[in-house]
């Protein structure tokens, strides 16, 4: 997996497109820490604005991209990020105002590809706003592990790497099929891969599998892989772990977790390492 260079941010104002979760809270934070003015777009439904009261924000229904635009040039603000989770619309959800009206037939077209080509889309409608859009990791760059190595107090043994090699060849061979930025490997054979479940309900099923004798732990337990995909729109959609994903695979009974170097977010970094820690597992950076 390659790792993209930084996008440039210019000083000065930036958005947040933030859905639900805490993700967009931490970036936003990230954010006003490197200097920047931080206005956080709230998408309704998904984003709570109670979380948003310490910065400038307001919420946006979906298809309000004139509104959004008007608000984002009302502040001078030329770099905006999409983060947080978000729940793929129908398209009769979306209540298009005229700034989206005459981007109607590109969104029915996206409707039609997966959900990647949907949210190229999206960025496409905004960046003819006026807007570039960026990667959260632009903004918020020290929520990513830039080295390589054991990122706590543990490292992988015995099967562990073979097993990390086998899980990020399985998501690049995925990569056209649009699904699997997570996959568990275990006893040299990779016995879940990510759905539209998520990463929580995949390691679930990795959990029953252990509790009913299906999954053995007969080289360590296995490994939770997460990476991009090959191709993967980064401005929208990046991969992240977090403590309840550490809480998860030790339900799971995994050895550890492997990311991509510079392209994962880790949430709450010190709890989450703290937490692996604790729990007797490895969280390892590699290229």
């Amino acid at each position: 997996m390659s790792v993209a260079p930084p996008r440039p941010i210019k000083p000065g104002p930036v958005a947040i497109i933030a859905g639900s979760g805490t993700l967009p809270l931490h970036v936003a934070a990230s954010a006003e820490r490197a200097g920047h003015a931080v206005f956080v777009a709230l998408l309704a439904g998904s984003a709570d604005a109670a979380d948003y009261a310490g910065f400038d924000h307001q919420t946006f229904g979906l298809g309000q991209f004139g509104a959004l635009s008007k608000a984002l040039t009302s502040r001078g603000i030329l770099d905006a990020a999409f983060i947080g989770a978000v729940v793929r619309p129908g398209i009769t959800d979306i209540r298009p105002d005229m700034g989206l009206i005459r981007h109607w037939q590109t969104i029915t077209a996206a409707f039609r590809k997966g959900d990647d080509g949907l949210l190229s889309a999206v960025v496409d409608i905004l960046e003819a706003h006026g807007v570039r859009v960026v990667s959260a990791l632009d903004l918020a760059p020290d929520l990513s592990i830039t080295n390589p190595g054991p990122v706590g107090a543990r490292q992988p043994e015995g099967a562990a790497r073979g097993e990390i090699d086998l899980g990020l060849e399985l998501i690049a061979a995925l990569s056209p099929f649009d699904v699997g930025q997570c996959v568990v490997v275990s006893d040299g054979r990779p016995v879940a891969i990510e759905g539209a479940e998520g990463t929580d309900a995949m390691l679930a099923r990795v959990a029953e599998m252990r509790r009913n004798g299906r999954l053995k732990r007969e080289t360590g337990g296995g490994v939770l892989i997460k990476a991009p995909k090959r191709g993967q729109n980064m401005r929208i959609d990046i991969p992240t772990i977090g403590p309840e994903t550490v809480r998860r695979a030790a339900e799971a009974g995994l050895q550890g977790i492997a990311i991509t170097v510079g392209e994962v977010i880790v949430a709450d970094r010190e709890k989450t390492i703290a937490l692996a820690d604790a729990s007797g597992l490895f969280i390892e950076a590699t290229r």
